[in-house]
């Protein structure tokens, strides 16, 4: 388990890499995560990629 500030703090330096989700090191919001592998995009930067797979069967897909 790591410690709130911690984890958010990592998500900030991540986020600063750049604006668009593909060419950051890791992906954790599920939006960015069903958008990036619907459109095929990635990139050899993206170290992680979080999914939450019950969203998908509660119908949570998105029009891209």
């Amino acid at each position: 388990m790591m410690h709130q500030l911690l984890q958010e703090m990592g998500r900030n330096i991540v986020g600063v890499e750049s604006k668009d989700p593909a060419k950051r090191s890791r992906v954790w919001h599920d939006v960015e995560s069903y958008q990036m592998l619907s459109k095929e995009e990635g990139s050899s930067t993206i170290e992680g990629l979080a999914l939450d797979m019950r969203k998908l069967k509660q119908g949570m897909l998105f029009e891209v």
